[in-house]
């Protein structure tokens, strides 16, 4: 067994149950504020009309995104018949696991921290601007730090456990198998915790065989899915995740402040050394502020404290070394993934800062999280793709002789989902012709009959040369960019004469 760093059997004192109450209470009101300000985006669509197939459908990977576990998409099938799946609808479900996650949080802290420190980091959990953003998006990212947090309590039960130890197998091997069926970023994680576990309980056989017994019950309740598994393995990866060595600290940057800060909108990757320039002051204010904090943990010669952040340490990088492994063959490293690791990140951070000498430091910290939350919340510069917006003005302007064109196609269902909000555009949507079914020239071969084309296109496709095929055989009247996120470009052609062949 292993000896937990805090015997902690300290009784909260009242100010600090009040303290704690605070604490979850704004962390509760932060997430669950303004959830239908910004529209979906592409992979909340994918929710929406994924968790609308059957369950039988869902559950043996029949649907559209078939590479994702089913689990978060079967849970939210049966939120779906509490509460319809609109923008609040689809993100309610992520707020009210995140914020289940802050009271997970302290629990686990508590086993590493005294109680003032306990509070510090559920503070900086509760007030994360990245925990904040995936708690608002109608996503996994969420459910998947609740079995973080669940796995990592279970297990460290496990593990502290002088006779009961097997008494803790089954619900670790459960755990194990609805993290990994929740997204596979799990399985790393997994792997990181077991292998830790593995190195300090050494010296005992029975610890040695919970461990390995909860993980080959996590195996075997996740083998059916293992097919699938196998596709993904065999399948080139998610090729615009190219894995560079920018990933990871980006992620640590993101850890920090969020996306607010920052934000990688339309145009900015396009020079995005200027915009590093740019925005340098930012950057070496988060990194300042993080060396300053870890200071103390590297420099630390206690063999307890050196111990644990070592701990801390491994348990954060695990899945982010197994990542790139993985990337070198299937490009699958994203920030968004190691979101995993964000709950350490934070443990590692507090696990030997010192709360009196450094007290300008966590000032300093504090502040990073509440301008990332406000930027969130206030900046014109940051959101989701917009369109809302983009069907909105799309619908003011089009009429029956129009032909709609929306470049990438899998963008279609997206706008069309919000052409669909307004009566007018309902009567628009049968014009809408996704880029994915045309003809070779890339356009319908009755092109002519149409009055005017408006093309919407969005992402990285934007500018891929449907707009330089349409100026060889129409004028371009206007163009309305939308430049949240990826950008959508909302452009419209007239008449010139031709005819596309």
């Amino acid at each position: 067994m292993i000896t937990l760093p805090i015997e902690n059997k300290e009784y909260l004192t009242r100010q600090q149950k009040i303290v704690l109450g605070a604490i979850f209470i704004t962390g509760l009101i932060l997430r669950v504020a303004c959830l239908d300000k910004q529209s979906l985006w592409l992979d909340e669509m994918t929710s929406i009309l994924v968790s609308h197939a059957p369950f039988t459908d869902i559950i043996l990977g029949r649907v559209f995104d078939n590479f994702t576990p089913p689990l978060y998409y079967a849970l939210l099938k049966i939120w779906g018949y509490l509460i319809p799946l609109d923008e609040t609808g689809l993100r309610l479900f992520s707020a009210l696991i995140d914020a289940a996650n802050i009271f997970l949080f302290w629990l686990l802290s508590r086993h590493l921290f005294t109680p003032f420190r306990c509070l510090l980091v559920t503070a900086a959990y509760a007030f994360s601007p990245f925990m904040l953003y995936y708690a608002q998006e109608g996503r996994m990212y969420s459910l998947q730090v609740f079995w973080v947090l669940a796995y990592s309590l279970v297990f460290l039960k496990m593990l502290s456990s002088k006779d009961g130890v097997f008494r803790w197998v089954p619900l670790s091997g459960i755990i194990l198998a609805l993290g990994v069926y929740t997204h596979y970023y799990f399985a790393f994680f997994a792997i990181g915790v077991n292998a830790l576990g593995m190195i300090l309980c050494r010296r005992s056989r029975a610890h040695i065989a919970g461990i390995i017994l909860a993980g080959l019950l996590g195996l075997i309740l996740f083998s059916p899915w293992m097919q699938f598994v196998s596709t993904l393995s065999r399948s080139g990866g998610q090729s615009f995740r190219t894995f560079v060595l920018l990933v990871l600290p980006y992620t640590i940057f993101r850890f920090i402040v969020g996306y607010a800060v920052f934000p990688l909108n339309l145009g900015t990757k396009v020079d995005y050394v200027k915009e590093i320039i740019r925005n340098s002051p930012y950057i070496l204010a988060v990194y300042s502020v993080i060396i300053l904090m870890l200071k103390d943990a590297v420099l630390s010669k206690e063999p307890a404290g050196r111990k644990m952040v070592a701990s801390l340490a491994w348990i954060g990088l695990a899945p982010a070394f197994i990542a790139v492994l993985i990337s070198i063959r299937s490009p699958m490293l994203s920030e968004r993934y190691l979101i995993v690791s964000m709950p350490f990140f934070i443990l590692l951070l507090f696990s030997y800062v010192r709360l009196t000498g450094s007290r300008v430091v966590l000032i300093m910290f504090f502040s990073l999280l509440a301008w990332g939350n406000f930027s969130y919340f206030f900046s014109p510069h940051f959101g989701k793709a917009q369109w809302r917006d983009a069907a909105r003005f799309v619908a003011d302007r089009a009429v029956r002789s129009d032909l709609i064109l929306v470049d990438p196609s899998y963008s279609a269902v997206l706008f069309k989902h919000y052409l669909n909000k307004s009566q007018r555009g309902q009567e628009l949507l049968y014009q809408v012709n996704s880029a994915g079914r045309v003809n070779e020239s890339g356009f319908p071969g009755d092109l002519d009959s149409y009055e005017k084309v408006i093309l919407v296109s969005s992402g990285y496709y934007i500018g891929r040369g449907i707009e330089t095929e349409l100026a060889r055989h129409r004028n371009l009247i206007d163009k309305k960019i939308f430049p949240l996120e990826t950008g959508i470009v909302v452009s419209t052609w007239g008449k010139q004469g031709g005819t596309i062949k």
